[in-house]
């Protein structure tokens, strides 16, 4: 099996697994609590989404993916 790993991009932020995909922890952990309080992963992945966009506009690249 070979191994690869990429810069993540917003064509391939679909193949982050889950629960990474939501996971807002080190992004904005206020809305990490509330949304894992109210039990709704899909506002999660939504809010991870815009977070991660905006950093790429902003900075460039900001993660790896492994394959």
């Amino acid at each position: 099996m070979k191994i690869t790993t990429r810069d993540i991009t917003q064509e391939n932020l679909g193949d982050i697994p889950r629960p990474c995909r939501g996971c807002l922890y080190w992004e904005l952990l206020e809305d990490f609590e509330k949304l894992r309080q109210q039990k709704k992963p899909q506002l999660a992945e939504e809010k991870k989404k815009e977070w991660f966009i905006e950093t790429l506009t902003e900075f460039g690249n900001c993660g790896k993916i492994v394959y």
